[in-house]
């Protein structure tokens, strides 16, 4: 063993253990941040998805027959019924 003064074995121990508690902290706190990372990514590519398939769908009724009217129109037509 090395030829340490007395006592200092034991300060060496509780120094390498301090480290290991510190590492095995930050360890967590990384697994913990890649677990919710990963879970983001999932989420962002099931939504993505689900936006493909939206934008993909086929409806009955062509987009002449649902186009928006113009803001101006559609107050207007508003503004007639509020009355």
């Amino acid at each position: 063993m090395l030829d340490l003064p007395q006592g200092a074995h034991r300060a060496v121990f509780e120094a390498a253990e301090a480290a290991r508690n510190s590492t095995a902290a930050a360890k967590d706190g990384l697994e913990g941040l890649s677990l919710q990372l990963a879970n983001l990514r999932y989420q962002r590519r099931h939504h993505e998805s689900d936006i493909a398939a939206c934008l993909d769908a086929r409806s009955a009724y062509s987009e002449a027959d649902i186009s928006l009217l113009p803001e101006a129109e559609f107050r207007a037509t508003v503004s007639d019924r509020a009355t």
